[in-house]
């Protein structure tokens, strides 16, 4: 086992990238959180039973008292709730876990890491996939994006070039004859230039130098 310090003092405590988005609703969910508030004003507010609420949405009564219970317990908003335990008794101890990002610091992979600590490669990936470092790209500063930007169309030109045969007869896959002794065709390059607006230019046919 490695001891804590071993590899220095240095660690992060927060993901180097952000957490994952809440949860979304799945396409056939029944309520969303506005028909959610609706229900609650239902049978708060306007007074309805709570067999009449459930009947206008389709939904059962517990699922009536459900929600009213949450609104009740202080949650105004009715989201959508994480189904993630709150306390995980086993869950890798924080020591090992800060021994674990130094090494992915490192450039460890995560069966050396393993290695290293005699665990598991599984919990290993599972903590790096944790503080953000599964992928060894997010160990260093984040690139920037890669675009450019004109002041006005036409500023910037591209040029395509596509080198093209001339040919003065046709060849024996079209005649069906397998003479030989055709002459030597010379290739030309046709250029078709567009400007930054997106507009195509006419091409121009030109001999090849070579």
């Amino acid at each position: 086992m490695v001891s804590p310090g071993l590899l220095g003092d240095w660690w992060c405590l927060k993901p180097t990238v952000p957490r994952r988005a809440p949860v979304q609703l799945h396409a056939n969910a029944k309520l969303v959180p506005s028909l959610r508030l609706l229900l609650v004003r239902r049978v708060l507010e306007e007074q309805w039973k709570i067999r009449d609420v459930a009947a206008a949405f389709a939904i059962s009564e517990r699922t009536v008292y459900r929600w009213l219970a949450r609104w009740r317990a202080g949650d105004q908003r009715l989201l959508d709730r994480s189904s993630a335990p709150r306390r995980v008794p086993r869950r890798t101890p924080r020591v090992l876990e800060r021994e674990i990002e130094q090494l992915r610091r490192l450039r460890f992979t995560s069966t050396r890491i393993a290695a290293t600590l005699r665990m598991a490669v599984s919990t290993v990936c599972a903590v790096l996939a944790r503080l953000g470092l599964g992928r060894r790209w997010r160990l260093g500063p984040a690139e920037p994006p890669n675009r450019y930007e004109r002041r006005r169309p036409g500023e910037l030109v591209h040029l395509d070039i596509k080198k093209l045969g001339r040919f003065h007869r046709p060849g024996h896959r079209v005649t069906g004859s397998g003479s030989s002794g055709h002459e030597q065709s010379q290739p030309r390059r046709l250029g078709v230039r567009a400007r930054g607006d997106r507009r195509l230019q006419p091409g121009r046919v030109r001999r090849d130098p070579g």
